[in-house]
């Protein structure tokens, strides 16, 4: 906390940062809550004391965040209830999304069961986010599942395993709001990329990046699982096939800027002008 300096009361708070900019919770008319830092001690905290000082920090920064009532992109307790990938799976459904066939479990025979139903195209990933370090950083990535597996690795945790179905390409639906922004990823031009596209990136493999116009039905789809999940900002992950789509997963707070300048799509400006909206009085 060696950046700012924060008091609150009952009647708000008041932030200032060291180089004395000044921040009131009643003067915030629009907020856009993109994975904040977790605060640090300053330096010299003894060892033993530092853990406390920082869930300190971590609760004030909750608090502070919980009582802004302005317009937000979105709001903290909605982003973290739609982290549950089998509520977006459920959701995604309700709303009328295809989704493969999938189980979540820790029991083997149950995940063996599966892999045979689905004649041994299985793929299995993370329930939740798959980030196993942040320094250095390590992504634990959709891998197939087959009949040779170990499946007594399954008793160790939870593992979300689906279907592995046929694909054309891959796309990063980006919602905000109501506007959609749909980028085609050519993944299935690189083997190592086929599974997942995220391995581009580890691979330093450059994959085609293009703005297409999804049907009518799935596009009001993607919006309205958004609206369910109290969201006003999503990042979906959707299989194209020939002649239809399906659902993979949603992330609430999901990254886009790539996708902005590979395409040239305005995700920025229409973050901005949600936000700017909702300042001037207009709803987003």
């Amino acid at each position: 906390m060696r950046d700012w300096r924060v008091t609150w009361r009952t009647s708000g708070w008041r932030a200032v940062d060291a180089r004395g900019k000044v921040i009131e919770s009643r003067s915030i008319m629009g907020a856009y809550y993109r994975r904040p830092r977790s605060p640090h001690p300053v330096d010299g905290t003894a060892e033993d004391a530092a853990g406390f000082v920082m869930r300190e920090g971590q609760a004030l920064l909750r608090g502070l965040v919980a009582d802004v009532t302005a317009f937000c992109i979105s709001a903290p307790d909605a982003i973290e209830r739609a982290e549950d990938k089998m509520l977006q799976l459920r959701t995604a459904e309700d709303v009328g999304l295809t989704i493969p066939r999938t189980v979540v479990t820790n029991v083997p025979d149950e995940a063996r069961a599966f892999v045979e139903a689905v004649s041994g195209r299985a793929i299995v990933k993370p329930l939740s986010s798959g980030y196993l370090s942040d320094d250095p950083p390590q992504l634990a990535y959709t891998t197939p599942l087959t009949s040779d597996a170990e499946f007594g690795a399954i008793a160790l945790a939870p593992h979300l395993l689906q279907e592995r179905v046929h694909k054309v390409a891959d796309l990063r639906v980006t919602v905000v709001g109501d506007t959609v922004f749909t980028c085609r990823i050519a993944s299935q031009t690189h083997p190592e990329t086929s599974l997942d596209w995220r391995m581009a990136s580890a691979l330093n493999i450059r994959l085609d990046h293009t703005i297409v116009e999804l049907p009518q039905v799935v596009k009001a789809a993607c919006v309205t699982l958004v609206r369910r999940l109290g969201l006003r900002f999503g990042a979906i992950d959707l299989i194209e096939h020939s002649d239809s789509y399906t659902f993979l997963e949603i992330n609430p707070n999901g990254q886009w800027a790539w996708i902005e300048q590979r395409t040239g799509a305005p995700i920025s400006d229409t973050i901005a002008d949600a936000l700017c909206g909702a300042a001037s009085g207009v709803s987003a």
